[in-house]
């Protein structure tokens, strides 16, 4: 049974190691698309910024002018042209944190703008790798003492469930 015990231990201490070590590749793979989006949402923004020095207004006037319609189509439209730019601005933000974050604190940083959208566009397009940073070497660390607590609770949650269902 200990052999058992034992071979559980390891394999859950490993695979949250490998977990563990997986993030600064998912972190990659996460600002590469977050970029693209800030690029996106730029193009877009621009556009209107254009179409408003056409009419001879700032953006935020051209859009109030849309908004202020009484034609319930152009109200709309201005609603949506300030969710885009609110949008840009948000997603600009939260490119800049996580760029500007370094080592450790990039996790973090990440964890505060995390963006569950982007995240299910990231996850199919991400290339598991075995990394040979520094970085990559601390996050497996953090992740086997991880896997180690994580198997010490499992294991004693089943031996104090045992001992309610022991017969006595």
């Amino acid at each position: 049974m200990s052999f058992i015990v034992g071979t559980c231990d390891r394999i859950v201490t490993f695979a949250c190691g490998m977990l563990f070590a997986q993030i600064p590749q998912f972190i990659q793979h996460y600002v590469q698309y977050l970029a693209g989006r800030v690029d996106e949402a730029h193009a877009q923004v621009e556009k209107m910024r254009d179409a408003a020095a056409l009419s001879h207004k700032s953006l935020e006037a051209f859009i109030q002018k849309f908004k202020a319609s009484p034609d319930p189509d152009f109200s709309q439209q201005g609603i949506v042209m300030e969710q885009i730019v609110s949008r840009y601005h948000e997603l600009a933000n939260a490119l800049a944190h996580i760029t500007g974050s370094e080592g450790w604190i990039q996790p973090l940083a990440l964890f505060r703008y995390f963006d569950w959208e982007i995240v299910k566009n990231t996850i199919p397009h991400l290339t598991p790798g075995v990394p040979i940073t520094l970085e990559a070497g601390l996050h497996a660390l953090c992740g086997l003492f991880v896997g180690h607590l994580l198997f010490v609770g499992i294991k004693k949650s089943f031996l104090s469930a045992s001992r309610l269902f022991r017969p006595t």
